[in-house]
């Protein structure tokens, strides 16, 4: 029997829901359930239109798949411990590189879209985030085959139904060099082109964190700053950031000289409240080990404190831009700008702006859910 979900627009659909799902739980799990009925997030509303590329698919896609879609999940038994509690974490300790990875383990295996029976899964995951090794590409590639020889299922389609999800570097870099998973779907935060990213098979994941104010913050009017970015320098493009904007009197850009943990502590607070009186954050490309976590963390920081994200990268993949249009509510940029950033936002008309502002605000809000 054909699997319905082989189609890359239901399966888009499936992440996408299950990534909202955790986002919720993460910003309002109060409002989510009650007692012991949990709610789901509904069809987009007018105001979900307007960052919808198409609200009318997307309620029809996503109700098919509310009422059939299934998740197996696959045992690890001997290569580390059992996934539930090997991922199970308090929110005052977390590890942000991880978190994304643990809260969506942890909200598929809680979800109504998981199964414990194989014969009736439409997609497998394969929990490759808990597995530990000197050599994380021969260990991930180890366990796969060894899934391979104990099950049939990957042999029906050669793994094109089953996904893993890779946001820390060290997984990324490890499944880009096992030619085994290349025809899995790979749900990854902050993907660039010039990496092992195949859009239409491979999903952008959002960058999920808890966060430490709470969401939305300072009007329109009241954001004085016409622009905010404070981090580590360790790029050409930030070092060009900070070189050319650093002594302006509107954008508020400067090198956080704190070393090699700067970015983290961007990350665990320091400088939060500067979100709130920005009209737009900076995300620019980073460099290093941790590059893709760390300008997936910027945007996920922006949109949170409703704060319109400027991305400077046009090698970067938004997270699924094939059913929200970033347009609405960010400014997508490449490299080259950096030299005329001041004059390319100051030119936004302000009736432009507050759209923008306000569509930032609302896509990011529990009441997504009901």
């Amino acid at each position: 029997m054909r699997n319905p979900f082989h189609q890359p627009s239901l399966q888009l659909y499936a992440f996408f829901i299950l990534c909202i799902i955790t986002l919720s739980s993460i910003r309002a799990s109060h409002s989510l359930c009650l007692g012991d009925i949990c709610r789901w997030p509904r069809v987009p509303s007018e105001i979900y239109g307007e960052v919808f590329h198409s609200p009318r698919a997307f309620e029809k896609d996503y109700n098919y798949m509310k009422r059939n879609l299934k998740i197996f999940v696959y045992p690890i038994d001997g290569y580390c411990h059992d996934p539930i509690r090997h991922f199970g974490f308090e929110h005052a300790k977390f590890e942000p590189m991880h978190y994304t990875e643990r809260t969506f383990f942890n909200n598929l295996v809680d979800s109504q879209f998981f199964t414990a029976n194989p014969d009736q899964a439409h997609l497998f995951f394969i929990p490759i985030n808990c597995l530990q090794g000197a050599n994380m590409r021969d260990t991930i590639q180890d366990f796969v085959q060894s899934l391979i020889l104990k099950y049939p299922y990957w042999n029906r389609t050669s793994g094109a139904d089953h996904f893993f999800v890779a946001c820390h570097d060290t997984h990324v870099k490890a499944t880009e060099a096992i030619p085994l998973l290349k025809n899995s779907i790979r749900v990854v935060c902050s993907p660039s082109s010039d990496a092992e990213y195949i859009p239409g098979k491979d999903v952008s994941l959002q960058h999920i964190q808890p966060f430490l104010s709470p969401s939305g913050g300072k009007g329109v009017e009241n954001r004085t700053f016409l622009g905010f970015w404070v981090g580590t320098v360790d790029s050409i493009l930030r070092r060009g950031l900070v070189s050319l904007w650093n002594a302006d009197n509107v954008l508020h850009i400067q090198n956080n000289h704190m070393g090699k943990n700067g970015s983290k502590q961007i990350i665990y607070g320091f400088g939060h409240e500067k979100f709130y009186w920005s009209k737009f954050c900076i995300c620019p490309r980073a460099f290093g080990p941790y590059a893709s976590q760390l300008v997936a963390t910027r945007i996920a920081l922006s949109i949170h404190y409703g704060c319109v994200p400027v991305i400077l990268d046009e090698n970067f993949a938004p997270p699924f831009s094939d059913i929200l249009n970033w347009q609405k509510f960010s400014v997508m940029l490449e490299k080259r700008n950096v030299h005329n950033l001041k004059e390319i936002l100051q030119r936004i008309p302000d009736d432009e702006y507050e759209a923008l502002q306000k569509n930032t605000v609302e896509v990011n809000k529990p009441e997504m859910t009901a």
